[in-house]
């Protein structure tokens, strides 16, 4: 059983949330980085990322994962899975990211502040992978490459800025105990 704890299909809030509003909650969009923390902190959980695009194709990955707490920026440990490149976009080189926001730039990227750049706190490295926290676009996407960069995005399913249509972020235990 997963426990959903972000599903945007829409989003009504485009305001840069800071870290402190996120790490509680936004209702039905994020469960809240503290939330996630108190659940899979210091445990091995699967994290399943389901998303669509505005041709009705989607796509769904997995990763084994760790989740810091507070203290840690609620920094996000990805094992590299073997399933082909869509899940490099999240799971990069440097695991372990800890979570941007527009007051809290956690991110590799030294002259920018990837939550603010791209609209959306996110796990960043150097800021355009992924972010599912982005603007939301209707259909049709905007033509603009600077708009479209604020978007929800997953850069290796879809191309680089690609505006999603649905996101769905899950976890489960790695490890579910038979307690018969």
């Amino acid at each position: 059983m997963y426990a959903d704890f972000a599903h945007a299909t829409t989003v009504t809030d485009q305001v840069l949330t800071p870290l402190i509003s996120l790490s509680l909650s936004l209702g039905e969009f994020w469960l809240g980085l503290e939330k996630m923390s108190a659940v899979a902190k210091d445990t091995d959980y699967i994290l399943k990322v389901k998303f669509s695009d505005w041709r009705g194709d989607s796509e769904t990955i997995q990763y084994p994962i760790r989740l810091g707490g507070e203290e840690s920026h609620y920094a996000l440990h990805i094992q590299e899975t073997s399933n082909g490149n869509l899940e490099s976009a999240l799971a990069t080189e440097a695991s372990g990211l800890p979570f941007s926001t527009r007051d809290q730039d956690n991110d590799q990227k030294s002259d920018t502040n990837c939550a603010k750049h791209l609209s959306g706190g996110w796990w960043f490295s150097n800021c355009g992978r992924s972010n599912l926290n982005g603007r939301y676009f209707m259909s049709p996407p905007p033509k603009q490459r600077h708009q479209r960069k604020q978007g929800v995005f997953w850069k290796t399913w879809r191309g680089h800025y690609y505006p999603l249509k649905t996101t769905i972020m899950m976890i489960a235990p790695a490890v579910i105990e038979n307690k018969s």
